[in-house]
């Protein structure tokens, strides 16, 4: 018998890579930033995430205008955004084609927007310097939010919340940031 494996609390933790050191608890790490540097603008541009490191390409090809691809760092279309009179959205294997102001719908209040991502919806809610990210049904506060967008010197900053993040949400959000902070109408 293992003397150690009371130290396995089935708390959910993963063990630590250090071995005798505790794993720590991801929460009370600081939130994934990703900058969007803009070429010249936010439908062209570079994201750069944690290290600096490029993570996602925004490409709107000057002879297909009305095209918005999302890539990842390897050259892999994420997303698109399809600039019509209704504009469209598709997340490759997250969200069906579908109009953007359905993807981002905004609240019968006009007050945020609902975004549903496989079953579950979150809400975007605006604030003076931001737009910030919680689970629908949940009181919105430091604690419950996801993500946030704002702006920097460099740009727009997205900075979201790990586990959201290794839930899968980060597309989603990259998404959904060039849709609120590009200056265009999508209903």
């Amino acid at each position: 018998m293992n003397p150690f494996s009371a130290w396995n609390s089935g708390d959910g933790v993963p063990p630590s890579v250090y071995g005798a050191l505790p794993a720590a608890d991801s929460s009370t790490l600081p939130s994934l930033v990703f900058t969007f540097a803009p070429n010249p603008s936010l439908l062209n541009c570079t994201v750069m995430g944690p290290n600096n490191a490029t993570h996602f390409y925004v490409v709107t090809d000057p002879n297909m205008p009305t095209y918005t691809v999302f890539k990842a760092h390897d050259g892999k279309s994420l997303a698109l955004i399809e600039w019509q009179q209704t504009p469209q959205v598709e997340l490759r294997g997250l969200v069906a084609k579908q109009a953007a102001s359905s993807f981002l719908k905004l609240s019968s209040d006009q007050r945020f927007r609902i975004m549903q991502i496989a079953g579950q919806e979150y809400l975007w809610i605006p604030s003076q310097n931001s737009i910030a990210l919680y689970p629908a049904g949940v009181h919105a506060n430091s604690n419950t939010r996801l993500a946030q967008i704002s702006r920097g010197a460099s740009g727009v900053v997205l900075e979201i919340n790990r586990h959201a993040a290794q839930a899968g949400l980060l597309p989603a959000c990259v998404v959904a940031t060039v849709l609120l902070q590009s200056g265009r109408n999508f209903g």
